[in-house]
C-alpha cells in the first residue's frame, strides 16, 4: 500500500502488487564414480554417488538422473547426466563418468574323468566329462584344459589344469585328474597263429612235434604269451588228442587267448621186439627218406648191391644206436607196413 501526504494534511492511499522472482539457475556439481557389478551381473547408483555440493541461491534442490542401473553390457566408462532443479523450475545439468566394473570371478566344478586310449595309443579329455558346470555373473569367454591329450605313457592318474576366464577377462585356474586306461585287448599276429593239425606216429609214444610260438602285440607295450595248457613245442605228443592254450596279457590287464589241437594218429606196426642186445630205441628223429641215401646192404632184407628205393613218407622211422652211439647204415632193417627201424 502507497500513502500520499500534502501540505495541508491531507492524503491518499493506493495498492500495488510486487512480483519477486528467482531467475538464477542452480549450480549443478558431480563426481566421477566406479561400481562393482554383483553376482547377478548388475549394478546401480544414486544421486548421493554423484551429487557433489550442487547448491541455488534460494531453495533446496531435486535431482534427476539419466541413468541409475547397469548391467554387463556397460563394462567400462558411462556418461551420465546430474540434473538440478529449483523450487522455481530453474536447472543446471552436470556430466559424471560411472565407470563400471566386473570383479566376480567365475566359477567352475570338475570330477574325475577317465579315457581310454583308442587303436592308436591316444586318449583326449573334453570338458563335458571333467568339467561339470561353469557358470559367471556375465558370461565364460574360454575354457582351456592342459594337458587334454594323453597316450599310452600316461596310463595311470594324471593332474591338469583347467583354467576359465569370462567375458571380461577374470581368471580360475583349478586342478583336475584325469585317469587314463588301456582297455583294448592285445591282438595275434595272425601269420603266427599255429593251426590244429592231424600227424602220423609209428610208435604207440606218439611223436615229437614242433610248432611256431604264436605273437601277439599291443598298443601300449609288451606282451606276455603263455602257455596255460598243453605241451610246449618239442615235446612228445601222445596218440590221440592235446590241445595247447595260449593266452596274451598286455601290461594292463587285457587278454586274448588262442587254442589249437595237436592230434596223433597211431599208424605201421609199431616198434620191433627183437632188437639185439645193447642196442636202444631212439624216437622222435626226423624222418628218413630211404630213397636219398646210399645203397643199404643190410643182411637179411635186401641182397647185396641192390639199391634201396622206397619212399617212407611222413612217419618217423625208429632209428637204433649202437653201444658207441653211432647209427649203421649197414645195419640190419625191420620193415613192418611200409615203416622202417633201423637195428
Amino acid at each position: 500500500t502507497l500513502t500520499g501526504v500534502d501540505a495541508n494534511g491531507n492524503e491518499a492511499t493506493a495498492t500495488a502488487t510486487v512480483t519477486v522472482e528467482d531467475d538464477i539457475n542452480p549450480v549443478a556439481m558431480t563426481q566421477d564414480v566406479t561400481v562393482e557389478l554383483d553376482a547377478n551381473g548388475n549394478a546401480s547408483i544414486t544421486v548421493a554417488m554423484i551429487n557433489n555440493g550442487s547448491s541455488d541461491n534460494c531453495s533446496d534442490l531435486s535431482f534427476l538422473l539419466s541413468k541409475t542401473d547397469f548391467d554387463c553390457g556397460d563394462v567400462g566408462t558411462n556418461s551420465v547426466t546430474l540434473t538440478a532443479i529449483d523450487g522455481s523450475g530453474n536447472n543446471d545439468a552436470e556430466t559424471a563418468t560411472v565407470t563400471v566394473v566386473d570383479n566376480m570371478y567365475p566359477m567352475v566344478s570338475l570330477q574325475v574323468d577317465t579315457v581310454n586310449v583308442g587303436i592308436n595309443g591316444s586318449a583326449s579329455t573334453f570338458g563335458s566329462a571333467l568339467i561339470t558346470s561353469t557358470s559367471d555373473n556375465c558370461g565364460i569367454a574360454s575354457t582351456v584344459i592342459s594337458p587334454s591329450s594323453f597316450d599310452c605313457s600316461d596310463l595311470g592318474l594324471n593332474t591338469v589344469t583347467v583354467t576359465v576366464t569370462d567375458d571380461n577377462g577374470n581368471v580360475t585356474v583349478e586342478t583336475g585328474y584325469v585317469v587314463v586306461e588301456d582297455n583294448n585287448n592285445p591282438n595275434w599276429l595272425v601269420a603266427s597263429l599255429p593251426s590244429s593239425e592231424t600227424v602220423e606216429s609209428c610208435s604207440d609214444l606218439g611223436v615229437e612235434y614242433t610248432y611256431d610260438m604264436p605273437i601277439a602285440s599291443d598298443i601300449c607295450g609288451d606282451v606276455d604269451v603263455t602257455l596255460v595248457s598243453g605241451l610246449p613245442s618239442g615235446s612228445l605228443f601222445p596218440v590221440g588228442s592235446t590241445t595247447m592254450m595260449f593266452e596274451a596279457e598286455d601290461n594292463s590287464g587285457n587278454m586274448i587267448s588262442h587254442s589249437f589241437t595237436v592230434t596223433v594218429v597211431k599208424v605201421g606196426g609199431g616198434l620191433p621186439t627183437d632188437l639185439p642186445s645193447g642196442v636202444s630205441i631212439c624216437e622222435g628223429e626226423d624222418p628218413i627218406e630211404l630213397s636219398t641215401q646210399a645203397e643199404f646192404t643190410g643182411p637179411g632184407v635186401l641182397t647185396d648191391g641192390v639199391t634201396f628205393d622206397l619212399d617212407l613218407g611222413t612217419c618217423n622211422c625208429y632209428i637204433a644206436y649202437d653201444a658207441s652211439g653211432a647209427i649203421d647204415l649197414n645195419a640190419n632193417f625191420i620193415f613192418t607196413n611200409s615203416h622202417c627201424s633201423v637195428l
